[in-house]
């Protein structure tokens, strides 16, 4: 019997190049996998991803809009966009962005969802310069 994260079968693979979708997760379903996981699997196949779980899925980039989510640190967000993109099942969308997630990434000194801060310098000397005109204006011309 195939765990539910190993590449599809090639009896499987042949049913969905004859075009034989429901067949494809019947044969899925007599190997012990749920309906639901055997669906998501199929329709990821015939979406152009490979096997839910698999390493050539763990090695591929997710969808743009999820990997974006991922970079903010929105773990679930990103889950639930794969999900929408691929048809996946809950369970394949939380490993592959799992496994996304353990990758490294570049180094931007930041936590996970934290905004980068800006030093405002600028704004503070606009203020300053503000604040001393005004002064000159109070108590200089006005006395």
């Amino acid at each position: 019997m195939d765990r539910p994260h190993d590449v599809l079968p090639a009896d499987v693979i042949d049913a969905l190049r004859r075009g034989h979708a429901i067949e494809a997760i019947k044969l899925l379903r007599a190997k012990g996998i749920s309906l639901g996981d055997a669906k998501a699997r199929v329709e990821a196949h015939l979406r152009g991803f490979t096997t839910p779980g698999s390493a050539q899925q763990a090695a591929r980039a997710l969808p743009p809009d999820a990997a974006r989510a991922l970079a903010r640190g929105d773990k679930i967000e990103a889950i639930k966009l794969v999900r929408a993109e691929t048809g996946l099942g809950l369970k394949e969308a939380k490993s592959w962005v799992d496994a996304q997630a353990a990758t490294p990434q570049m180094p931007t000194g930041l936590a996970p969802g934290e905004v980068p801060r800006h030093e405002g310098f600028g704004l503070w000397i606009v203020v300053i310069v503000l604040v001393v005109a005004a002064g000159y204006f109070v108590f200089l011309r006005g006395g």
